[in-house]
């Protein structure tokens, strides 16, 4: 129905199956449309062309909460940057910025939901869950506003 995880940081394809099959063990593994679509957009969106991830989720957990802040954050468009304060006001939730920093935290679906171009309010890079910590996050953004002048999402 939807994608409901993504999984970053493998060094080959055998290692993601094993980290898939690890987290779902009773499922196999079959590419079908949703996913090589999906395998496509990353594929472009590393090699630094401007894609839009519009595919439709399925969340495998989280609360109402965290769920409320993952769909909030695919509304920001590519290459734009938002603070973990304005997340919070747009869930009409002002004082909420660390429980948005928290829900960003267990994004199981990166990149597609773009956790990513959201950052403290003083423009530090606040936290990242991948492998590569703020490091990777800061590379992101630099990508994305590089190539944002090409076309723009949304």
């Amino acid at each position: 129905k939807g994608i409901g995880r993504v999984v970053l940081g493998h060094e080959s394809s055998s290692s993601v199956k094993k980290a898939i099959q690890s987290l779902y063990p009773s499922v196999e593994h079959e590419e079908d449309d949703l996913l090589g679509k999906v395998k496509g957009l990353l594929l472009k969106y590393f090699d630094g062309e401007v894609v839009c991830m519009d595919v439709p989720l399925e969340f495998p957990s989280g609360t109402l909460f965290q769920r409320k802040v993952w769909e909030s954050v695919r509304s920001i468009p590519y290459g734009d940057i938002k603070t973990y304060g304005w997340l919070a006001e747009k869930l009409l939730n002002p004082g909420a910025s660390r429980a948005v920093g928290n829900a960003l935290s267990k994004n199981p679906i990166p990149l597609i939901i773009p956790c990513h171009r959201v950052v403290r309010s003083d423009g530090k890079m606040g936290g990242f869950s991948l492998s590569g910590g703020t490091m990777l996050k800061k590379k992101l953004i630099d990508l994305e506003k590089k190539n944002k002048r090409f076309k723009a999402c949304n």
